[in-house]
């Protein structure tokens, strides 16, 4: 089974590397997973880079979430099967297979795009949290994000349409802004000195919140 896996801290491309790992006899609660999408977040290149707070013991794989299907259960698993697509738990993901214990698996779309289904349980639920947990938004209330064509700010633009919040949303480039009002974005302003003053023209001079 192989991994990438880094033995000291340094650029990803320089100390990265593809190795040969035994993941060992399977316990009888556990699972083995193949992994079928896992994305790179900057997380991943802290850790790698080796920046404060984001050191692990080494040598380590990096990777947090994504996506996989049960290749093989332990005698004792009854709650998954072989076949089944669950999301990655927080271990290290960039390799073909992970081991782990069952209980705690969650059960993703069986028919679902991998690739999309690798962020739900990172930048999705970012975008809900950020919507549900931080105030109690209104109807019609408008909220305001950057990074507005990132994975996460897609998922903003569609929750905000789908719970009745309007979404004003910063891009650094103008020719980003057809796309996200395809996706459900209420207004679009390109960063800049005049951003305030853009802002509250496409929101009519609301109040922002958030």
């Amino acid at each position: 089974m192989r991994a990438v896996q880094y033995a000291r801290y340094g650029n990803p491309p320089d100390v990265a590397e593809v190795v040969d790992v035994d993941l060992g006899s399977l316990g009888d609660d556990e699972v083995l997973i193949d992994v079928e999408a896992t994305p790179i977040r900057f997380t991943d290149l802290d850790l790698i880079h080796g920046h404060d707070a984001f050191r692990r013991p080494l040598p380590d794989t990096p990777g947090g979430v994504g996506v996989g299907r049960v290749f093989k259960t332990g005698t004792a698993v009854s709650i998954l099967k072989c076949g089944d697509r669950v999301y990655l738990p927080r271990v290290g993901t960039w390799q073909e297979q992970i081991k782990v214990r069952a209980d705690g698996l969650i059960l993703a779309p069986s028919d679902g795009d991998p690739i999309q289904l690798s962020l739900v349980n990172s930048n999705l639920t970012t975008a809900y949290v950020l919507l549900k947990d931080v105030l109690d938004l209104q109807p019609a209330e408008w909220v305001l994000q950057n990074a507005a064509n990132s994975s996460c700010g897609h998922y903003i633009i569609e929750l905000a349409k789908n719970w009745g919040f309007r979404t004003v949303n910063v891009v650094r480039r103008a020719s980003l802004a057809a796309d996200l009002v395809t996706l459900g974005a209420d207004a679009v302003v390109v960063d800049g000195p005049s951003l305030a003053d853009d802002v509250a023209a496409a929101t009519g001079g609301a109040k922002l919140r958030l």
